[in-house]
């Protein structure tokens, strides 16, 4: 057993060949808003292996809400939000030079903040932080 001094372990969403698992919480990094109002960020444990995309509507429950994170989001320099991921796909390989090693797979997510709880952004951005 852990004791309480010990560093939490980090967050076991994917492995290095599999997306994050549907119904799973992840930590987006936000990197911009475009036109429409979506997110499009990276996925904090997976580096740049794993993009995610935020779209309108999903942002939150009110729109009072959702046209708070969206002003947050454009004026913040860094953004992490947790987002459950809600659809997740394998994208194509970039390509490489012959004999070069093989490059880990890389993953988009569509995540919704809509089911995050109160209080679970925070445990899941700390947990990730600690982790680090």
């Amino acid at each position: 057993p852990a004791g309480p001094d010990d560093q939490p372990p980090p967050l076991p969403l994917y492995t290095e060949e599999d997306a994050p698992a549907l119904q799973s919480l992840v930590v987006v990094r936000c990197e911009r808003v475009d036109k429409e109002g979506g997110i499009w960020g990276v996925v904090r444990e997976g580096g740049d292996l794993v993009t995610a995309y935020l779209p309108p509507g999903k942002m939150a429950s009110k729109a009072k809400a959702q046209a708070k994170f969206l002003t947050r989001a454009r004026r913040c320099a860094v953004l992490d939000f947790a987002a459950e991921v809600i659809d997740a796909e394998e994208l194509p390989d970039r390509g490489r030079e012959e004999g070069a090693e093989p490059e880990p797979p890389r993953h988009h997510v569509t995540v919704d903040r809509r089911a995050v709880q109160p209080g679970e952004e925070e445990a899941a951005v700390d947990l990730l932080c600690r982790a680090d």
